[in-house]
């Protein structure tokens, strides 16, 4: 009987996209759906990222290293190298899961920009 590798030995585990879009709580066929699946490149991911304290589900963090390859992710930085404002990203996200800004309130008859 083959002995299981020690802890350390077989890598991080990562949620797969069921458990991801169970976390975020997702619209099956939303634009944020989408914007998981499409991130799923967690080898772009230091491996201690997959139990950090950050609370930034690693989708979010391949979208943001995908954009910001320019910026320095280290270990020794609290923050791991991602604006805090990634967390307020994120919950925007989920509560707005077509990913569309709202629209300004328009005023009726009004004239604007003249």
């Amino acid at each position: 009987m083959a002995k299981k590798p020690p802890e350390h030995e077989k890598g991080p585990h990562w949620p797969n996209l069921e458990e991801q879009f169970h976390a975020s709580k997702v619209i099956p066929g939303s634009a944020l759906a989408k914007l998981i699946s499409e991130n799923q490149d967690f080898d772009m991911l230091r491996p201690e990222e997959a139990h950090d304290k950050l609370r930034l589900p690693p989708w979010l963090r391949v979208y943001w290293r995908k954009k910001h390859p320019e910026a320095k992710y280290s270990g020794s930085d609290p923050t791991g190298g991602y604006p805090l404002a990634l967390r307020d990203l994120y919950n925007w996200m989920v509560s707005h899961q077509d990913l569309k800004p709202e629209e300004p309130e328009s005023h009726e008859g009004g004239h604007h920009g003249r």
